[in-house]
């Protein structure tokens, strides 16, 4: 069987995308024995990393294809025809196709959501069994991007989103019931079996990009108040990146505000920021999948957002963690008191809160085992149907 595996990230730079690839990965090879994987990306090192099944695919090659579904290489880069038919040639061959946990739906990542939206429908037009796991769907503003999700998210032959507030926003385009499922993120795998110890670290996460909305002077008022808070507390500063690109380097503004609490020079990889999470007692995260791995183990969480995205995605994470994630918002005038009082609050979270979190985020792996156990069922039922 050979799988098309459309991911959030097309380089490995943002941890948060790779740990929902790599679960994926994990849980279709349990479901589909013997598969081999295409992954669409520009870095062939990073998919020879993700195990001997995979194989890179192109894309530049993909990204022309996509386009050219819509015409718009046609008309003005003619040349492109060739690497797009490269990958048609692909997909005429490809028996099922998958995209792996995302937040891309949504309009700061548009042109991406729409490439993304032109393969899962060319998919279904040629009866593959096609759809999205772990996604984060919207806000989505932009009617370009509403009016082709809203086309193509009902003939999806499965769809699984990691909060409820996808669910809703997807039941409003009609999407069958019986193919929604709310798995939760399928990042919380990786963090689940890492109980914490009881250390005195503040792990900290700050994402300041465009599309994030946090401001670097926020970002830097932020970083102040915690090393003020870290000497009552005795405690330290960890800093926990998640994105590592050049766009928008978690590495780069945590080196630049809390110097010494991340290596420039690590090659990061989602295991070792899982592994260097369970050594704090609570994460202040502006970054959503930083986040989920602290609450996947028991970890107290003080979310920061100052955009409508970060907003939903944090507190799509609250709905499901309860008392373990606080959402701030960074635009408000008490923000700071605000944060304060939260970082005091969740350094004396007890440990039947952390206990309870833990149980939580089994029940979301448990879900998403089963959602993807489901998927076998459906691939022999197109199977019997194309026969």
């Amino acid at each position: 069987m050979r799988i098309l595996i459309l991911p959030g990230t097309l380089d490995g730079a943002n941890l948060g995308d790779v740990a929902m690839l790599e679960v994926a990965l994990l849980r279709l090879r349990e479901v589909f024995r013997g598969a081999e994987f295409f992954v669409v990306s520009r870095d062939a090192e990073f998919c020879s990393s993700l195990g001997d099944d995979v194989r890179c695919v192109s894309a530049e090659s993909w990204k022309h294809w996509a386009d050219g579904r819509a015409g718009s290489w046609k008309r003005i880069l003619p040349d492109r025809g060739a690497a797009a038919r490269k990958f048609q040639i692909l997909f005429q061959e490809i028996d099922f196709v998958a995209m792996s946990g995302s937040g891309i739906f949504t309009d700061a990542f548009k042109p991406t959501a729409l490439r993304l939206l032109a393969t899962l429908k060319a998919a279904v037009e040629t009866d593959v069994p096609a759809g999205m796991l772990g996604q984060g769907i919207g806000p989505i503003g932009d009617l370009d991007l509403l009016n082709v999700v809203r086309e193509v998210a009902p003939k999806l032959h499965f769809t699984f989103v990691r909060d409820p507030r996808s669910a809703a926003l997807l039941q409003q385009f009609n999407v069958p019931t019986e193919r929604l499922i709310c798995t939760g993120d399928d990042a919380v795998e990786l963090a689940l079996n890492d109980s914490p110890t009881d250390t005195r670290s503040i792990g900290v996460s700050l994402r300041v990009s465009e599309y994030g909305g946090l401001e670097l002077q926020t970002a830097r008022t932020i970083a102040e108040l915690l090393k003020q808070k870290a000497g009552p507390l005795e405690a330290t500063l960890t800093g926990i990146p998640i994105a590592t690109g050049a766009d928008d380097s978690d590495v780069r503004t945590l080196s630049e505000l809390l110097p010494g609490v991340v290596d420039l020079q690590t090659r990061w990889t989602t295991r070792s920021l899982v592994r260097r999470m369970t050594g704090c007692r609570i994460v202040v995260a502006g970054s959503y999948h930083a986040a989920v791995f602290a609450l996947a183990a028991g970890i107290p969480v003080v979310a920061v957002a100052q955009s409508d995205y970060y907003s939903a995605k944090f507190n799509g994470l609250a709905e499901q963690f309860g008392a373990g994630c606080t959402v701030l918002s960074a635009g408000k005038s008490d923000f700071i008191p605000s944060l304060a009082r939260a970082v005091d609050a969740a350094w004396k979270v007890e440990e039947t809160l952390r206990t309870g979190m833990r149980e939580l985020a089994r029940e979301q792996v448990r879900r998403g085992r089963e959602a993807y156990g489901s998927l076998g069922t459906l691939a022999l039922s197109r199977e019997g149907i194309a026969g």
